[in-house]
């Protein structure tokens, strides 16, 4: 086959495998005679085919697609449904009945990758559960089926050649991690939050200067051979627009562990958020007090230490320094109602290991988990959890605590979080959970994030008429 006759080769491929009357008419009449030359020149693109019906249907277009044994005309061919799919966010292709297809272009120009596949959190982020890609036919696309509940939400990235992960310029929905941007998969019936989204008609509280407090008293090395403690460590304050320091109102206090990433606008939203729900009257108006596990004098995020490791230390950071800080500074509600701890992951952990402190749960009443590791605190479970939930003070110390968590049921440590919320319950604490078709991720917590706050400053009996468990739809008995 001539390179010459590339176009019309494709487009007679792409007729022959249904692309649709509609498309063979346009297509027709953009090549009448009184539009010009009939036959366009090598290289010419092809007008966009309609978007396949469902995912069985894209799998025949782009099998019969990469077939095409001529390079060029197979090009343009592919270069017309890959567009499409493009515009219409297509890419991953999501059906409303839960057919996915992961996909990916190799760059033209470029030598094809020896292989493709996808991490994330259908992966846990592991590499050696990376969901592998074929290769469709001759072409430089990679596809990967599989299905996920209608209302699933995603994060993920490419891994090229095995170690190379990269963010698909072809998909434009990302979320901010930790480790920089992923993209993510949204599923038809997934609902975007809207309260961390800024509005123009709300009135902004304020982000207040960092404040530094002491810290360790040493620098020297910890027995286990750990980095020193930082000798510093900081948090600021958020007060809502109608904050007066002279009023006689005193205002409930949030307690923030990755402070920077909750106060973050493209990962927590947190800022936005109350604001918003303050405004909308969805709670009273709500300090929040955002700490920073890093350790700036060694530029290091400290959090495995401080939230895992040292718990104790940090924990008496807070309560003996921190706390009496914000309250002398600020019109706090300054009693163990008023306050809640709110930590992610590692910061989850954290939190439950001060709810079952004598002194964590004498400063705190309220806490709010997002996606606890409990996997990486093998004691907590054997051991202090199922210590402190059968001691005589456990009745003091939980019954009249308030907790919130919120998991994934993707790779999310969902079943040791179960176990954590029955032990809990169990002693008398008040637990609201819920589980959404999500991740470990910033894009899960960030969605979650107004109904956990709304349930921790909220009236208990606003609490106890609501429903206690709220699983996922089409939730998974365990890890996906």
């Amino acid at each position: 086959m001539r390179r010459g006759r590339g176009w019309s080769t494709a487009l007679m491929l792409l007729l022959t495998v249904g692309v649709g009357g509609a498309w063979i008419a346009r297509t027709a009449a953009a090549r009448a005679p009184d539009a010009g030359p009939s036959t366009p020149p090598p290289g010419t693109p092809l007008p966009a085919p309609p978007l396949p019906a469902d995912a069985a249907a894209l799998d025949a277009r782009l099998d019969a697609l990469g077939a095409i044994v001529d390079d060029a005309s197979r090009e343009i061919a592919i270069d017309a449904l890959w567009n499409a799919l493009v515009e219409a966010g297509q890419v991953p292709w999501r059906d409303a009945d839960g057919a996915v297809r992961l996909l990916y272009r190799a760059p033209k120009g470029a030598a094809l990758p020896t292989a493709v596949g996808w991490v994330g959190d259908l992966s846990g982020w592991r590499p050696a559960n990376a969901l592998d890609g074929a290769r469709v036919g001759r072409s430089r696309i990679w596809r990967r089926p599989l299905a996920l509940p209608s209302d699933a939400r995603l994060d993920y990235k490419l891994m090229l050649n095995g170690s190379i992960y990269a963010v698909d310029p072809a998909n434009p929905l990302t979320q901010l991690g930790g480790y920089g941007p992923n993209n993510v998969l949204q599923m038809p019936a997934y609902a975007p939050p809207t309260a961390p989204v800024a509005r123009d008609d709300v009135p902004k509280g304020a982000l207040h200067d960092w404040q530094t407090l002491p810290f360790a008293a040493t620098r020297e090395r910890g027995p286990d051979g750990r980095p020193p403690l930082p000798s510093t460590l900081r948090y600021r304050v958020y007060v809502p627009a109608d904050y007066d320091a002279d009023a006689p109102a005193r205002h409930p206090v949030l307690y923030l562990t990755d402070g920077t990433d909750y106060a973050h606008p493209e990962m927590g939203g947190l800022v936005t958020t109350l604001d918003n729900l303050i405004a909308d009257g969805r709670i009273p108006p709500t300090l929040a007090v955002f700490l920073d596990p890093n350790d700036l004098r060694a530029d290091e995020n400290r959090r495995d230490d401080l939230f895992l490791h040292r718990a104790a230390f940090y924990r008496t950071w807070i309560i003996e320094r921190v706390v009496p800080a914000v309250d002398t500074a600020y019109r706090t509600r300054a009693t163990r109602d008023g306050r809640s701890l709110i930590g992610t992951s590692y910061g989850g952990v954290f939190a439950t290991d001060v709810a079952l402190s004598d002194a964590g749960a004498a400063a705190f009443g309220r806490f709010g988990v997002h996606s606890p590791a409990y996997w990486a605190d093998g004691e907590l479970l054997d051991g202090r959890l199922a210590a402190a939930v059968v001691a005589p003070s456990a009745v003091d110390r939980l019954q009249g605590a308030r907790f919130f968590f919120s998991t994934g049921t993707f790779n999310d440590g969902l079943t040791t979080t179960r176990q954590v919320i029955d032990a809990l319950r169990a002693a008398g604490a008040t637990v609201v959970d819920v589980e959404v078709n999500d991740g470990h991720s910033w894009g899960h917590w960030r969605a979650t994030m107004a109904r956990m706050v709304e349930t921790l400053v909220a009236t208990a009996a606003a609490v106890d008429a609501e429903p206690q468990s709220a699983p996922a739809q089409g939730a998974h008995s365990g890890e996906f």
